[in-house]
């Protein structure tokens, strides 16, 4: 790596960052994240700092993690990667996936799809909802409902379903058949009620609203 001038120097200028106007960056540099160990993290200038978010809610066992890195490096020394689509398997990800669908038997999982992320995720289960019901033969069923305030994502889909404004706006029109309801949040909601149960049933009316509209 090269050396802590050419990073200072350097930051924010061959980088753009997710969610943030380039020329802001360039005003205020993001800081520079160098070693992560535990729960704590440190910048380049040396001060370390407690991880709150986890990475981004990802880094759930903590940074550093031996039985992790050696899990990693471990996988690498045998196969680093291979495609999983159509006639390609690998061991690890049958073992994961058999671990995952006993783990969440209880909900009735029974097969893994895997992604790279949450928004990735999101997409899927957006594409694969609009396949299911082709398959089923109702083909007109493509509209999904969401909740205002609600957040899925930064992707196409995700920010079609999204309810905050601010994944929005700037990228519409977004995919159409998407709606959406009031979330049953006591804070702030249209209905101005603060009573948990009351707003649950105003929310539940909005909903069924929606649909026979």
């Amino acid at each position: 790596m090269r050396d802590i001038n050419f990073l200072t120097e350097t930051n924010a200028k061959p980088i753009w960052h997710p969610m943030a106007h380039p020329a802001e960056t360039r005003a205020n540099p993001p800081k520079v994240i160098m070693k992560g160990e535990g729960v704590m993290v440190t910048d380049i200038a040396g001060n370390t700092v407690l991880d709150a978010v986890g990475g981004l809610w990802n880094v759930n066992l903590g940074y550093s993690c031996d039985p992790i890195k050696q899990a990693i490096a471990d996988q690498l020394s045998a196969l680093p990667y291979y495609s999983g689509f159509r006639g390609t398997s690998t061991g690890p990800s049958i073992e994961l996936a058999y671990e995952l669908c006993e783990w969440f038997e209880p909900e009735g999982m029974v097969r893994t799809f895997f992604t790279s992320g949450g928004s990735d995720s999101v997409e899927t289960a957006l594409r694969l909802a609009r396949q299911y019901w082709k398959i089923r033969g109702q083909a007109d069923r493509t509209k999904f409902l969401a909740l205002k305030k609600g957040y899925h994502g930064t992707h196409f889909g995700g920010a079609s379903v999204n309810g905050n404004a601010n994944f929005r706006r700037n990228y519409e029109p977004l995919l159409p058949g998407v709606f959406h309801i009031p979330a049953p949040w006591t804070f702030r909601n249209p209905f101005d009620e603060t009573n948990p149960a009351r707003l649950a049933k105003l929310c539940a009316k909005a909903l069924e609203d929606e649909i026979a509209f």
